[in-house]
């Protein structure tokens, strides 16, 4: 449904990115290896979807090897710009959704050093999934044992019938009370494009290390993500919106995996929650955050955080147009999301190399729904936070990116309380 949702501003689908930067160049070969070992493994890794009946499903073609291309650039030390350029050509690359594969990875090659892209077809897996993917592909520790079903089918057929109708009825009653406020929109533009771009910001460790402190003295550890999310909706209150409204709304999802766990890999295993506050409330940083913590707390406690689980189950047997309107819309035909978000953390477990090569950095990436035509992606590495600012270039201004940048990296480091 989103790859549809997607490809109607232009972009090339639901295809999601991690990128890891490394100190060397992995040898191609090895990489082939790798490949073919998961495959043999995890034989849905070359499937394609097919629709079938009402729905659409995941059909094995265990002939198709795994998409992987090699990359070359020219120069060997290009600039920052054209090295951003070159992955950007990698990240929208259009695709067929009934011909793109689970996952595809592109080695691109600057010279002594390189970049690995996994992009992978979002409904084969979650950003924790393609996380794992990694790590079952160039993980030196132990991957054995069985692979584990879905948390996600355990969960709804755990559930009985009449459960799942009154989960299904909060859900309805939690969209309604969003619904109530109109979301503030950084872009109003619908106009097809040629691609997503992104902003990447390695803040380091000596700076995380500030960030981590902040949010555990506004929100809390375990609620981090909703410091993201505030400072995030308080550098757009700074560099003005195009579309203003009632309140600032975010969704955010929530892994269903065991801390750890290596399994499953494929499937959606996440359920999810909105971040809302109103307008006039960000101007106040602390009360912001009191509000936010607040109202996560008590939607946990309703079981709003599963909730959504078996209305997304009903809603797969609708059409994709239908489901779009009441995933993305109000009842007024309003965008809901004022901004996408994931924060995924560090990679546990962690990948320290690929093929001898030093991962230095991983960039998080996702193409983005117009509107809102940005998302703020939150990654780690080695305890530096990675910010990765994705949207659609057409539709913003010139220097208001860099200007929401500098303004959200204020906030994360501020110090303020009030």
């Amino acid at each position: 449904m989103m790859d549809r949702e997607i490809r109607a501003a232009g972009l090339a689908g639901n295809l999601c990115a991690l990128v890891l930067v490394l100190d060397g160049v992995p040898d191609a070969d090895f990489i082939r290896h790798r490949c073919n070992a998961f495959q043999r493994r995890f034989p849905l890794a070359m499937a394609r979807l097919v629709w079938r009946g009402k729905q659409y499903h995941w059909n094995h073609q265990a002939q198709q090897p795994i998409p992987f291309r090699l990359v070359h650039v020219d120069s060997a030390d290009p600039q920052q710009r054209h090295r951003d350029e070159l992955t950007t050509d990698v990240l929208n690359r259009p695709v067929e959704p009934e011909s793109a594969s689970p996952f595809e990875l592109t080695l691109i090659v600057y010279g002594a050093t390189s970049q690995l892209v996994l992009r992978w077809f979002h409904p084969a897996f979650d950003a924790k999934g393609a996380e794992l993917v990694l790590y079952h592909l160039f993980g030196e520790g132990e991957s054995g044992g069985q692979t584990a079903g879905s948390v996600l089918d355990k969960l709804l057929s755990d559930w009985g019938l009449w459960q799942k109708i009154k989960l299904g009825y909060r859900a309805k009653r939690m969209i309604e009370q969003l619904d109530q406020a109109s979301s503030t929109l950084p872009s109003r533009q619908t106009t097809p494009s040629t691609g997503y771009a992104f902003d990447v910001t390695n803040l380091g460790r000596e700076r995380s290390t500030l960030v981590f402190e902040h949010a555990k003295q506004q929100v809390g550890m375990t609620a981090i993500s909703l410091y993201f999310i505030g400072c995030m909706m308080r550098a757009l209150d700074k560099t003005r919106c195009e579309d203003p409204g009632d309140a600032y709304c975010v969704p955010y999802a929530m892994n269903l995996r065991r801390r750890k766990a290596l399994f499953p890999v494929f499937g959606n295993q996440v359920s999810f929650l909105f971040a809302q506050a109103p307008c006039a409330l960000v101007a106040d940083r602390s009360g912001l955050f009191k509000h936010l913590r607040e109202q996560s707390m008590m939607a946990v406690r309703q079981g709003y955080d599963r909730a959504m689980l078996p209305l997304m189950q009903a809603g797969s047997w609708l059409s994709l147009e239908k489901m779009g309107q009441i995933v993305r819309y109000s009842a007024k035909r309003r965008e809901r999301a004022s901004f996408w978000y994931s924060h995924t953390g560090e990679m546990d477990p962690e990948i320290v190399e690929v093929g001898g090569c030093a991962v230095k950095a991983v960039h998080p990436h996702s193409p983005v729904t117009a509107p809102p035509s940005l998302g703020l992606l939150v990654g780690q590495h080695q305890g530096a936070i990675i910010l990765s600012l994705n949207f659609i270039p057409e539709h913003f201004a010139a220097g208001w990116i860099g200007q929401l940048r500098t303004a959200l990296i204020d906030e994360l480091l501020s110090d303020q309380v009030a």
